[in-house]
């Protein structure tokens, strides 16, 4: 049988670098902690990181979050966030100080990974680069899924190195235990866990003993390890079934994830659905209204993920080649340096919040092109490995299989620091041992992978300017609208001159510009930039963007005095824009119902 054979002993020196890697991340997490608790949104989360807040502190309060639904995300970071939330009375600090804590352990894992395959050299460099790595250290300090769900992945990995070595039906039981948590957190790993099971099934018995003997052995060994991991997820499902009354496995936001990255208008990245606003909540609504219009009835959660998961096939049934050509676009954008955010600017905060990330040496781009050199040379030791290379592909394929995104990637990234540092074992090795002709082919291999993975993609920007659109809105929300003004302006410069290739982002920085200049009493100012949105037809994301332009003036002209002018443009709105757009109607409402002569006004005309 290949059995993974972790070191034979422990040894002193083993003992003293884990405690060196594990140290030396917390003391790296905890500078940054002390410098990002500055950051204007540390205690004002946005977009995800609020949707967890909101969960996590109604749960903190034993009251139901989205009541009589079922979850439409996998519940178990909401939960953590709100144990957190209750032990500490709701503090936004403790919450990162136990994530920096998961993450300055889940370094150590990597040592321990590493190490049951690799030499000592190579896994303490594993360790050292996961413990100086800037971005696990980023997301450690961001209310999200990242550091909870590679510790877990992690600590799967560990034990079922374990249970592959020594065969222990104990260790397969809490490996399936781990692997069921994760599921609850994000599910794709369920797509490992089946391939573990088929493995256990079909490779992993000893090749010695009978067939029969072979399979009840792999057979008992895949029992336990799947029912261990139905053990967390079988609750949620009978949750979602009896308070949400639909059958949901863990969660129902399979199908509108899917769609994003699998339809005609998808960039691999982008995480909204077509023709959808922008917010979290305001995406959340139009999608389920999206799919009722198309069916013409309500539709249970399930429904909803189903029409999206039709919506996404149709497209590769119909568009085979564009399907196509979009995910080997996903793949590239997997294995490049770009960071891909759903949030905020990631780099953006990061140094400029967390200035410690400057200094932090190694980055994506440098283990990518190593670590898929790496996965090379582990497959040539595939039974033995499969725990490195099995994850590494099948979790790699379930996000390419969606969308880009740079925290999506972060469960493989410690599996890719291994590979890399296995890489350049390899190397060491082989220059040791004269063996130049295998260098040489390590080489030509790796020129083309570091200009593959280091190259950002022709439509990847500059992130800036998102960042300082974010601080004004924030600064906009405390009733600051000078200081907005100066971040709007900021944004505006960093965006540059417009350009088909960029994102549609024009009329949203402009309209926030129009809103704080209003707030700050700049009407002419104010005026001016709403009118060039309309007469200069910048892109939005979504039409509301263009009808908040287009209600500034309706609010200005209210202001001047110019009672029908507003009423024009708010008719307007409702008429040429967006009919469902509320704020236009409640005025339009307000300024007719005093004295409705019935007089017919001439809707607006589109300058």
């Amino acid at each position: 049988m290949d059995k993974i054979d972790p070191p034979k002993t422990f040894e002193r020196r083993d003992w003293i670098i884990l405690g060196a890697i594990v140290v030396g991340a917390l003391v790296v997490r905890v500078v940054y902690l002390w410098q990002y608790t500055s950051c204007p949104l540390f205690e004002f989360p946005i977009m995800d990181p609020d949707y967890h807040d909101q969960w996590a502190r109604e749960f903190a309060a034993g009251r139901s979050f989205m009541e009589g639904e079922p979850y439409f995300r996998a519940p178990l970071y909401p939960w953590f966030l709100g144990l957190c939330y209750k032990l500490s009375g709701g503090s936004y600090l403790f919450p990162r100080v136990v994530q920096i804590g998961l993450g300055a352990a889940g370094c150590g894992l990597v040592f321990l990974l590493a190490r049951a395959f690799y030499s000592r050299a190579a896994a303490a460099a594993s360790g050292i680069v996961a413990a100086t790595f800037w971005l696990f250290v980023y997301f450690e300090n961001e209310l999200l899924i990242v550091p909870l769900i590679v510790f877990l992945d992690l600590l799967l990995l560990c034990l079922l190195v374990r249970a592959l070595g020594s065969g222990s039906r104990l260790l397969f039981v809490a490996a399936g235990l781990v692997t069921g948590l994760s599921a609850i957190a994000r599910p794709n790993i369920l797509l490992f866990g089946l391939a573990v099971c088929v493995w256990l099934l079909c490779f992993h018995a000893p090749r010695r003993e009978r067939f029969k003997d072979r399979w009840k052995a792999g057979l008992l060994r895949a029992l336990l390890f799947g029912g261990a991991c139905l053990v967390p997820i079988v609750p949620v499902t009978v949750r979602n079934a009896v308070e949400g009354d639909d059958l949901v496995l863990i969660a129902s936001q399979g199908g509108v994830n899917f769609f994003i990255g699998n339809n005609a208008a998808s960039d691999g990245t982008t995480a909204v659905v077509p023709g959808t606003r922008a917010g979290w909540w305001e995406g959340y609504r139009d999608t389920i209204a999206m799919a009722e219009a198309a069916e013409g009835r309500r539709l249970k959660p399930s429904e909803v993920s189903q029409y999206f998961f039709g919506q996404a096939f149709d497209f590769i049934g119909r568009q085979g080649g564009d399907w196509f050509d979009l995910t080997c676009r996903k793949v590239g954008y997997f294995f490049n340096r770009a960071e891909f955010t759903n949030n905020q600017p990631i780099r953006f905060f990061a140094e400029r919040y967390g200035p410690i990330v400057r200094l932090l040496p190694v980055g994506f781009g440098l283990i990518a092109p190593l670590s898929l050199l790496g996965l090379i040379l582990c497959l040539r030791r595939f039974r033995r490995t499969f725990p490195l290379w099995g994850f590494c592909l099948i979790y790699t394929a379930s996000i390419i299989a969606f969308f880009i995104c740079t925290r999506f990637k972060m469960p493989v990234v410690p599996l890719l620091i291994i590979l890399a540092c296995g890489a350049v074992q390899w190397l060491i090795t082989v220059c040791a041992a004269r063996r130049w002709h295998h260098a040489l082919l390590a080489v030509l291999a790796l020129v083309p992978l570091f200009w593959w993975t280091n190259t950002l993609p022709e439509k990847h920007t500059d992130s800036a300017f998102g960042g300082f659109e974010i601080l004004g809105s924030f600064e906009l929300n405390k009733g600051n609208p000078e200081k907005a003004v100066e971040y709007y302006r900021e944004a505006i410069r960093a965006f540059g001159p417009i350009e088909p290739t960029k994102p549609p982002y024009e009329t949203l920085l402009h309209t926030r510009l129009g809103v704080a200049l209003y707030k700050m009493g700049d009407l002419q100012g104010a005026k001016s930039v709403f009118e060039s949105i309309r007469t200069l037809k910048m892109r939005a994301r979504h039409m509301s963007e263009y009808a908040d332009a287009v209600y500034g003036l309706g609010l200005i002209a209210i202001d001047e005095g110019e009672t029908q002018r507003a009423i024009e443009y708010f008719r307007f709105i409702l008429e040429k824009i967006d009919p469902g757009y509320v704020k236009a109607r409640e005025e339009l409402n307000r300024l007719l119902e005093p004295a409705d002569t019935g007089e017919v006004v001439e809707p607006l005309r589109d300058e």
